[in-house]
């Protein structure tokens, strides 16, 4: 078994992407597909969408962001705390612009690795399955955004 699996009897709980699994349902073999969020364009992506939303409903957005800094600024917990919270609910709630945004804000706290991955087991303890799969998407998302964006073209 490669050593970056993880296996129970013979079957693979935890793909990589571009790995052959096993179904635990049928024994048959499958290729997983590689991962393809970029969380650069997703969040560039997801701005975009909101400028007209934004022009539209300026009130709208302006109460989100008024709610979003009420939420996220230091209190009895970190912002930094709470981002990682953020990006939890995100996981378990399988947005992927959620990730982008919050991992985003991750960074620039300047979050460690452990404390990504030590808040992602949380997700995935309370999601289950499809909160690990979006735990790995996570993780390519500091990978990504701790890389210039020049290194990834």
């Amino acid at each position: 078994m490669r050593p970056h699996m993880t296996q129970v009897k013979t079957r693979v709980i935890a793909p990589v992407q571009n790995e052959t699994i096993t179904s635990p349902f049928d024994n048959a073999t499958y290729d997983t597909p590689p991962m393809t969020n970029n969380y650069r364009d997703i969040t560039r992506s997801v701005s975009k969408s909101l400028r007209q939303l934004r022009a539209d409903k300026p009130e709208l957005i302006k109460s989100f962001n008024e709610l979003a800094h009420a939420a996220l600024d230091d209190g009895a917990l970190s912002s930094k705390t709470k981002e990682l919270i953020a990006l939890c609910l995100g996981v378990a709630g399988h947005c992927d612009a959620c990730i982008g945004f919050h991992m985003q804000a991750l960074v620039k706290a300047g979050a460690t690795r452990a404390e990504i991955e030590e808040a992602l087991g949380v997700a995935v303890y309370m999601g289950g399955g499809p909160s690990l799969m979006y735990a790995a998407n996570a993780l390519s998302a500091l990978e990504e955004l701790t890389q210039p964006a020049e290194a990834l073209a």
